[in-house]
Parts: C-alpha cells; sequence; structure tokens
C-alpha cells in the first residue's frame, strides 16, 4: 500500500474516533433539573436556581417561534437567532446557559422546555 493510501486510512480512522468520542460524550451527559419557562414580550433569561452550576441544557421551543442571544445585547423580536416550534438547542457551557435569553418573535407567547445537567 503506498504511502497516500496509508495516510488516508489513517486520517479517516482519526475522524471515525473523534466521532465516536463526540457521541460517546452526547451520551454521557445526565439530565437531572428541569423546568418549564413562558416568553413572552420582555427577554427572558433562564432560572439560576434551577441550572445551578450545569453546563448542559437541552431546550426546546413550543407553541411559538423564539428568538435568542448569548452576549451582552438581549434579542428582540426582529433580532436574534430563531428557533421555531419543535426546535432544539444544545448549550455546552454554564457561561452560556447563565448567559442566554430568549423574546418571543411573533404575537404569541412561546414555552421553552430546559433540561440541565452534568
Amino acid at each position: 500500500m503506498s504511502t497516500d493510501q496509508d495516510q488516508a486510512r489513517d486520517i479517516a480512522s482519526l475522524h471515525l474516533d473523534v466521532a465516536l468520542l463526540l457521541a460517546q460524550a452526547e451520551h454521557d451527559v445526565h439530565y437531572d433539573k428541569d423546568e418549564s419557562v413562558t416568553v413572552s414580550t420582555t427577554a427572558k433569561i433562564l432560572t439560576a436556581s434551577r441550572y445551578g452550576n450545569r453546563a448542559e441544557a437541552l431546550i426546546t421551543v413550543e407553541v411559538a417561534a423564539v428568538r435568542w442571544w448569548t452576549g451582552d445585547v438581549p434579542p428582540t423580536a426582529s433580532v436574534g437567532h430563531i428557533l421555531n416550534v419543535g426546535d432544539v438547542i444544545k448549550l455546552h457551557s454554564a457561561l452560556d446557559i447563565k448567559n442566554i435569553k430568549f423574546i418571543r418573535k411573533n404575537g404569541a407567547d412561546a414555552t421553552l422546555r430546559c433540561s440541565y445537567g452534568h
């Protein structure tokens, strides 16, 4: 086998190993706290007493679309990343969980189903 073929095989093997490690890490999250958050016309943060020191969050959007930001500027109904009904966002940082803010996008309040874990 040529050196190029060996290198290609090694790279493919490395990519597979990394993918397997990432998949395993995803399965190792233990979600042990939950909350439901109503999102209306004022930017809303998650509840610190619920997420505590957890660094993993799984958030599902129900009822209506929302916008979100994790920076120092809150989202508005017309500015921010959009999450539609049924969308899921996963956060892997305690800082992002602390800083994320949501606001409803349209005329109806939304509900976030949030699970927090380690």
